[in-house]
C-alpha cells in the first residue's frame, strides 16, 4: 500500500504540479478505486507571491482540507497538511500546516551541477 499525499495547485501556477481545485474531486473518486493507494492528506507548493496571497492560498488549501475530513471514504483519510517552505513556513503553520518542507533552510540553496 502506497500512502500519498495529493498535490492541489492552488495557485493555479503552470510551473507547478498538482491537480486544480475543480479536478480534485474527480481525483478524490479515482482513488477510492485503487486498492494500492492510500491518500493521507493534500500538500501544495505556491507560486512565488507576497505574504497576502500566500496567506489567502494557506487559508484556501486548510478550509478545503478541513472540508474533506468532515467526509467519510474508503481509503482516503485526511491526517496531513503539507504546504509552507523556507520562505513562507511560518505563514502555513499559522494557517494550519502539520507538514511543512524546510530542506533549504536546513541544508542551503541547491547546487545544480550538470553531469
Amino acid at each position: 500500500m502506497a500512502n500519498v499525499l495529493i498535490q492541489v495547485n492552488i495557485g493555479r501556477d503552470e510551473n507547478k504540479s498538482g491537480v486544480l481545485l475543480e479536478n480534485l474531486e474527480e481525483l478524490i473518486d479515482a482513488c477510492e478505486k485503487c486498492s494500492s493507494v492510500k491518500v493521507k492528506g493534500l500538500m501544495t507548493i505556491l507560486p512565488k507571491v507576497d505574504d497576502e496571497l500566500t496567506r489567502k492560498y494557506f487559508a484556501e488549501m486548510k478550509n478545503l482540507y478541513d472540508c474533506l475530513s468532515k467526509k467519510r471514504y474508503n481509503n482516503v483519510l485526511m491526517e496531513y497538511l503539507s504546504m509552507g517552505m523556507t520562505s513562507d513556513y511560518k505563514i502555513a503553520v499559522l494557517e494550519g500546516a502539520n507538514v511543512i518542507r524546510v530542506g533549504e533552510g536546513i541544508f542551503g540553496k541547491r547546487s545544480y551541477n550538470n553531469f
